[in-house]
């Protein structure tokens, strides 16, 4: 079957299962009643089907291309089973918030297991540093990509911008991603749900949607890391990466834990301070990754150094964001 009609079936389908979650989340009251943003009550937790798309492909395609095997990376089942976990955690904290502490040790424990599936001898530091970094980064991705959350279409948007440049650079560098064929196959799900998170939002995430992207995003960024692609790394989540930290920053410094008030973030000031509507946010954020796309693309002919005009770019928007 050609790629553009395995891409068109996945969307078909995609559609069809978040039309059935939009209807049985609202019968069931799966819904987030939180008013502080001002939206209408919407369904939540409809990034469990983004999981499960991913999750039934990968069975489907362990029965129908039993090669793939070959090409999964080592102990690939840990974490398979530790992103399941993750999954499931958060979903549970989508219907019952559960604590951020229990959480985050969840979220420790299960990215640790994970990293038995990448090389990271490759990283050329003693063994015990070099798994405290990368589980340091793997547990942030996760964090800051929840934290992405906040506004109608801005963290799904993000995803199909990360997804699909990683797509083209593994195919004009080879470099043979893993992360690349997960991104393929859940393309199109993400794209489906967009249509239904784009202002005014008919569905959210959830946790269970976001921290799942968020491990997909940490396991991004240790890949190009790996495959010495630093520049590449910082380019693909520039946004995020400052924004987040800035906005953790300013809450260690207020004594606030890193999961309070999250307001912080400047992608959110437009809608909460400013009286924008997120049509604003949602188009402003869609012109900031087309322009660090076009910049991350200026890499691969010019040099790594144009990550400059990608943190510069990010800063701008930062900047017109808290803007009053």
């Amino acid at each position: 079957m050609s790629d553009y009609k395995f891409f068109i079936i996945l969307s078909v389908l995609n559609l069809i299962f978040f039309i059935i979650f939009l209807r049985l989340g609202k019968n069931i009251g799966l819904v987030d009643k939180s008013k502080k943003f001002d939206n209408p009550i919407t369904v939540t937790s409809s990034g469990f089907i983004i999981y499960l798309n991913f999750l039934i492909l990968f069975i489907l395609f362990l029965f129908f291309k039993p090669d793939l095997f070959n090409t999964l990376p080592n102990n690939f089942h840990y974490t398979l089973i530790s992103v399941s976990i993750l999954v499931l955690i958060s979903l549970l904290d989508d219907i019952k918030p559960i604590d951020p502490k229990i959480r985050l040790f969840f979220q420790l424990i299960c990215v640790y297991a994970s990293l038995t599936s990448i090389p990271i001898y490759q990283i050329g530091l003693p063994l015990k540093f070099s798994i405290f970094i990368c589980l340091s980064i793997w547990v942030y991705f996760l964090n800051i990509t929840n934290f992405t959350d906040g506004s109608d279409g801005f963290l799904a948007v993000n995803t199909i911008f990360v997804f699909s440049t990683l797509i083209f650079l593994n195919q004009n560098l080879e470099l043979d991603l893993f992360t690349s064929q997960i991104a393929t196959y859940l393309l199109p799900s993400i794209i489906i749900f967009l249509y239904f998170n784009k202002p005014t939002a008919k569905m959210y995430l959830g946790d269970s949607g976001s921290i799942f992207l968020g491990f997909l995003n940490g396991y991004i960024f240790l890949e190009l890391i790996l495959n010495a692609k630093f520049n590449l790394a910082i380019s693909l989540f520039v946004y995020p990466l400052l924004d987040c930290s800035l906005a953790l920053i300013k809450k260690t410094l207020a004594g606030q834990p890193p999961w309070a008030d999250i307001s912080n973030y400047s992608f959110l000031q437009p809608t909460i301070k400013n009286n924008k509507n997120k049509s604003y946010v949602f188009f402003l954020n869609l012109f900031f990754n087309i322009l660090n796309t076009a910049l991350i693309i200026c890499q691969l002919f010019y040099g790594w150094f144009i990550i400059i005009f990608n943190i510069i770019l990010a800063i701008i928007f930062i900047i017109i964001y808290e803007k009053k």
